[in-house]
C-alpha cells in the first residue's frame, strides 16, 4: 500500500510540475512527433495546434506569448478556430510562427499513406482510358479507406453563382495536379456549336428549372461514359461571365453531338463569339498527361497518372478534404501569424472575422480551393503583408472592413504580397484582391498570371497604390485589370502610382487596364503607368461623373480613353439606371452627412445631370497611342494632355526604366506634370521565401 501511495505521489508531482510549466511558460512548442500529454516545451512539444492554443489560453497572464511550430506537416481535419480568448494586447500580441529556419505547413487535407496508393487492376477502368500508354502506370486511391465520405463537387460555380469550396484535389510533391480534361489545359477550348435550347435566363428573372442544350463540334465526347460525373466550364454567353455546370447527357442527335446541362447559365447559352467555348472536367477517359487525375464518385476512387519524378513511398501525396477555412479567427485581436505555410485545402486558407490588429506576415498561402485569405467586414486594423499567394481556386484576398453608413474606416491592408495563379476554379470576378467597405489599402503588391481581373473595388475611401499588375485579363471580354462600377455613392477611392502592363492580349476583344464601369463616380486616378494595358483601351469610362484622372502615362494602346454616355442611351432601358442608383443613394442617405460632407457633389447629384459623363482628364502623357479618345471633348473635359510618337524623355525605355529625366520634354509640354515614383512601385524587400 505504501508503494502505491509513493507511486501516486510521484505521478501527482509530475502532473503538478507539468501544469506549472504550462502556466508559467511564455513559449510553447508544437512538433509533428510531439505528444499532447507533454508540457509543450522545446524538448517535450505538443503534437496538435489545438493543444497549443488551449495552453496559451491558460497562460494569458503572461506577456509575449509565442507558439513555435517545428518543421513538418500539421493536418487540420476541422478548422483551427481562434476567438477573443486567444487575443494578446496592443503591446504584447500573441505570436504563432515557424521555428527559425524551418517551415511548418498547416494543411486541410490528408497525407496519403503509401499503402493506400495502388496500381489499377480493374480491366473495365483501364479500358476506359483512351490513350493506351496511360493505362500502364495508372494508380488509384480508395477515398473511402481514407475516411473521405464527401469529396465535394466541381460546381455549379462561376459568375452569378455562390462561391463554394472546391472539390477534393490532388497535390504531389507540393504541386497541384491538373484535373483530367478535354481539350487539354494549355490548348484552346472547344467552341459551342448550334444552340438548340439556350435554357432559362436567370438574369432576366426566369426560373432556373432546367439546363441548356447545344451542339459540340467534335465526336470525341461520345467516347466518355458517366456523363453526369463530368462538368463543363467556359464562357457560355458574355465574355465576363464564366460558369462550370454539370452535364446531364451526351447524345448523338442527327449529325450533331449534343450536350445537355443540369443547370442553366445566368445569361443563357450562346455561340458565335470567340470566347463562347467549353472544356470538360473530370473526364476519366482523358487521363493522358503526367499528374492528371479524375474522381469516380460512384466507386469513391481517385485515379491518377503519376508525374515525372514520382517515387512510391518517397514522394508526398496529399488530397484536400477540408471545406471550411484552415484557420478561422473569429473575434481574435492582437494576434500574429508568421512564416507559416497554409495549403492543400478545399476552402479558404485564413478567415479573419471581427477583431482588431491581426497580422499575417511572411506566410505562404497556396493550393487552396477558395480564397487565400478573407477579412470580414467587421474587423479592423488587420494586415496581410510580405506573403506569397498562388495556385488558389477563387481569388487571392477578400479585404473588407469599415462601416459605409458612417464612413468609418476599416484600416485593413494588403501590403507587399505576391499573388498569382488565383483562378483555378472560378475564372471571372474572383480577383487577386476584392476590396469592400471603407478605408482599406492595397500597396506594393505584385499581381500576375490570371484569366480575369486583378483588383475589384466596392466601397469608399480605399487606396490602391504602388502595385505592379501584369498578364491578367488573359481570357474573356469586356473586363479590366482594375474594376469598379455601378454605384454612384462609392466615392473617395484613390488609384495612384501603379504599373499596369501587358494586360488583356489573349483571345479577347474588349479588355482594359482601368475599367470605370456603369456610371461610377468620384475616384482620383493619378500617377499610374499603363503600358500595353488593354487590347481595346487603357481606360474605359462608362458614363459617370466626378472622377479626377491626371498625371498618368499611357503607352502603346490603340485608344487611351474609351468613353461613352450610357446614362443617356442604353442604360435607360435597364433596371439599374436610374432605378437601383436611387436605391443605392437612398441607402447611404447620400444627400446628408456624413456623405454630403465628405463628398459635396453627391448632395447635388440628381440635379447635376448624372446621365451626362463629366470626368476631367488632365495633364496625361500619351505615348505611341493611336488615338486619345473616342469621346466627345465636353465629356472630359480633356485638357493639357500631350500626345507623342517619340520618346518623351525616359531614362531608358529599352531597359524598362520609365522614369522621366529632369530635362524631359514631357515637363515642357505638360506644365505641372508630376513624375511617377517608379522606384517605389512593386514589391519591396522581403524576408527570404519560405
Amino acid at each position: 500500500m505504501s508503494r502505491m501511495k509513493a507511486a501516486l505521489k510521484i505521478i501527482l508531482t509530475v502532473i503538478v510540475l507539468s501544469v506549472t510549466l504550462v502556466v508559467n511558460a511564455s513559449r510553447f512548442y508544437v512538433a509533428p512527433g510531439g505528444n499532447d500529454a507533454n508540457p509543450g516545451t522545446q524538448d517535450r512539444p505538443f503534437a496538435t495546434l489545438e493543444c497549443a492554443r488551449d495552453a496559451v489560453r491558460g497562460a494569458m497572464d503572461r506577456d509575449d506569448l509565442t507558439v513555435i511550430l517545428r518543421e513538418g506537416v500539421y493536418r487540420q481535419a476541422e478548422s483551427l478556430e481562434f476567438d477573443a480568448r486567444d487575443s494578446g494586447t496592443t503591446n504584447h500580441p500573441v505570436v504563432w510562427e515557424s521555428a527559425p529556419g524551418e517551415t511548418a505547413c498547416i494543411i486541410g487535407g490528408i497525407v496519403v499513406p503509401v499503402g493506400a496508393i495502388k496500381p489499377v487492376e480493374d480491366i473495365a477502368v483501364l479500358n476506359r482510358i483512351l490513350l493506351p500508354e496511360a493505362r500502364k502506370g495508372l494508380l488509384e486511391i480508395d477515398l473511402a479507406s481514407l475516411g473521405v465520405m464527401d469529396p465535394g463537387q466541381i460546381g455549379p460555380r462561376g459568375f452569378g453563382w455562390p462561391t463554394v469550396p472546391a472539390p477534393l484535389e490532388l497535390f504531389i510533391a507540393g504541386q497541384v495536379m491538373p484535373i483530367a480534361c478535354w481539350p487539354e489545359m494549355g490548348g484552346a477550348p472547344s467552341p459551342i456549336g448550334t444552340v438548340f435550347d439556350k435554357g432559362p435566363v436567370p438574369r432576366n428573372g426566369e426560373k432556373p428549372d432546367r439546363g441548356g442544350k447545344f451542339a459540340v463540334m467534335t465526336d470525341r465526347p461520345l467516347r466518355w461514359r458517366n456523363a453526369n460525373d463530368i462538368w463543363i466550364t467556359g464562357l457560355f454567353a458574355n465574355g465576363y461571365a464564366d460558369a462550370t455546370l454539370q452535364l446531364a447527357s451526351i447524345i448523338r442527335q442527327g449529325t450533331n453531338v449534343v450536350f445537355t446541362t443540369v443547370q442553366p447559365h445566368r445569361y443563357g447559352f450562346q455561340s458565335g463569339k470567340p470566347w463562347n467555348n467549353w472544356r470538360a472536367l473530370n473526364v476519366l477517359e482523358e487521363i493522358s498527361q503526367p499528374g492528371e487525375w479524375a474522381v469516380d464518385h460512384q466507386a469513391d476512387k481517385l485515379y491518377f497518372l503519376p508525374p515525372s519524378g514520382y517515387a512510391a513511398g518517397k514522394t508526398e501525396v496529399i488530397v484536400s478534404t477540408l471545406a471550411s477555412p484552415v484557420l478561422a479567427l473569429k473575434g481574435a485581436s492582437h494576434l500574429r501569424l508568421e512564416r507559416l505555410s497554409i495549403a492543400c485545402s478545399r476552402g479558404d486558407g485564413v478567415l479573419v472575422q471581427g477583431g482588431d490588429d491581426v497580422v499575417i506576415s511572411d506566410c505562404r498561402l497556396r493550393d487552396l480551393g477558395m480564397a487565400g485569405a478573407t477579412f470580414n467586414a467587421t474587423g479592423r486594423n488587420h494586415r496581410l503583408e510580405n506573403c506569397t499567394l498562388y495556385d488558389i481556386g477563387a481569388g487571392g484576398v477578400v479585404l473588407d472592413g469599415g462601416d459605409r453608413q458612417t464612413l468609418t474606416p476599416g484600416n485593413n491592408t494588403v501590403s507587399n504580397c505576391e499573388i498569382h495563379r488565383f483562378n483555378r476554379w472560378s475564372r471571372t470576378y474572383c480577383p487577386a484582391i476584392a476590396l469592400a467597405g471603407v478605408g482599406n489599402r492595397v500597396e506594393h503588391c505584385l499581381i500576375y498570371d490570371a484569366p480575369g481581373c486583378a483588383i475589384l473595388l466596392h466601397g469608399n475611401n480605399h487606396i490602391v497604390e504602388y502595385n505592379e499588375i501584369h498578364h491578367v485579363m488573359q481570357e474573356g471580354d469586356d473586363m479590366g485589370a482594375f474594376y469598379m462600377g455601378r454605384n454612384p455613392t462609392e466615392f473617395g477611392n484613390i488609384i495612384r502610382y501603379n504599373y499596369f502592363h501587358d494586360i488583356g492580349f489573349g483571345e479577347t476583344e474588349r479588355t482594359y487596364g482601368i475599367y470605370l464601369d456603369d456610371c461610377s463616380c468620384g475616384a482620383q486616378i493619378y500617377g499610374n503607368l499603363l503600358l500595353r494595358a488593354g487590347r481595346r483601351a487603357a481606360f474605359l469610362i462608362g458614363g459617370g461623373k466626378y472622377h479626377q484622372i491626371h498625371d498618368n502615362i499611357i503607352m502603346d494602346s490603340a485608344l487611351a480613353f474609351q468613353m461613352d454616355n450610357r446614362g443617356q442611351t442604353w442604360a435607360l432601358k435597364t433596371d439599374w439606371f436610374p432605378g437601383s442608383f436611387h436605391k443605392d443613394w437612398d441607402a447611404m442617405n447620400a444627400g446628408h452627412p456624413p456623405f454630403s460632407t465628405a463628398y459635396p457633389e453627391l448632395a447635388r447629384y440628381w440635379e447635376d445631370h448624372p446621365e451626362v459623363p463629366a470626368d476631367p482628364v488632365q495633364r496625361n502623357l500619351i505615348v505611341k497611342c493611336d488615338k486619345l479618345t473616342n469621346g466627345k471633348p465636353e465629356w472630359g473635359p480633356f485638357q493639357d494632355n500631350w500626345e507623342t510618337r517619340a520618346d518623351p524623355g525616359f531614362v531608358n525605355a529599352a531597359q524598362g526604366d520609365y522614369r522621366l529625366k529632369s530635362d524631359a520634354e514631357a515637363f515642357r509640354k505638360i506644365p505641372g506634370f508630376k513624375p511617377i515614383p517608379f522606384d517605389e512601385i512593386g514589391l519591396q524587400k522581403r524576408a527570404a521565401d519560405l
